[in-house]
């Protein structure tokens, strides 16, 4: 049985596994994004990577998945603000430099069809739900991922909560993923006087005790519930699947987010499931791989 490689591409950050039924044969974590916009220079980088991988493992891997933070459509990331890539083909064109099929979604499609592997009952709703650099959103309708027109899957990061606020990366303003992003975060301890350059380390002031950081993760997790609250009350889902690299610090944010999502919800609308992924920091790249042997077994994307 042969093995398909998934690559998680962040805004921060590009981890890969290899899959093999199932069992992750080898992992790498914490390589560069590429930042350049020349897609030769971009798709080099990525190959590299993946080459060094495939180095590890007993037999070649078969094929390629890449879950991709930024708009996503055709095998082609058509912006993403979180990188400086553009219009970037990258189907086409690490497909042609490793010589074996590629496939490309959404990150946050990638870590919800994961995600969902771990459920018992996969007939359902389900949104899922990437806190990290930004806000990746996706959906579960009973059987398929949901995608918009030509292709595009939900953009839920960039609806608008907060009326007339400040402009974020896609140049609308008050938009969800400026108010519950990795730079929202750092911004609302700054605010309440205290100084960070990593979650992580606003996650330890929180854990002894720091007022700053108390109030900042309380600050984050009220837009965190409200942006959920608008998703639920279009969806209804039975469950709310959320990973990413703060879905570990849940911890810290999840009473706040839980009082404003409830505030935010239609009273009459079901209370979905929560679920936090935040001990698998691999679901995107494995959701990436079974989307690839997907595209082995059904021949399209």
């Amino acid at each position: 049985m042969s093995s398909v490689i998934g690559l998680d591409i962040g805004g921060t950050s590009v981890k890969l596994g290899a899959w093999q039924a199932g069992e992750r044969l080898a992992w790498q974590a914490g390589l560069p994004v590429p930042a350049t916009t020349d897609q030769a220079e971009i798709i080099a980088a990525l190959a590299g990577y993946i080459r060094a991988l495939a180095a590890e493992l007993p037999a070649p891997p078969v094929a390629t998945g890449v879950g991709s933070c930024g708009l996503i459509s055709t095998g082609v990331v058509r912006e993403s603000p979180n990188t400086v890539w553009d219009e970037l083909r990258l189907v086409e064109l690490l497909g042609a430099e490793l010589g074996q099929p590629v496939t490309l979604l959404n990150d946050a499609d990638a870590f919800l069809l994961a995600a969902l592997a771990r459920l018992e009952n996969r007939n359902c709703v389900a949104l899922g739900i990437t806190l990290g650099t930004g806000i990746g959103t996706a959906v579960w309708l009973t059987d398929r991922l949901l995608a918009g027109g030509a292709g595009i899957s939900p953009e839920g990061g960039h609806i608008t909560v907060q009326a007339g606020g400040e402009t974020g990366l896609t140049g609308i303003a008050g938009d969800w993923e400026h108010l519950a992003g990795r730079s929202a975060l750092l911004r609302y301890y700054a605010n309440h006087g205290g100084s960070a350059q990593d979650p992580r380390e606003m996650a330890e002031a929180a854990d002894a005790g720091n007022a700053a950081a108390l109030a900042a993760w309380a600050e984050y997790g009220r837009f965190v519930g409200i942006g959920l609250g608008s998703l639920v009350n279009i969806f209804a889902p039975d469950y709310l699947l959320i990973g990413g690299g703060l879905a570990g610090a849940n911890r810290h944010y999840v009473a706040a987010m839980l009082d404003s999502l409830a505030t935010h919800t239609l009273r009459s609308l079901p209370r979905p499931e929560l679920v936090f992924s935040d001990d698998a920091p691999d679901l995107v790249a494995a959701g990436a791989a079974i989307h690839a042997a997907d595209y082995l077994r059904v021949g399209t994307v």
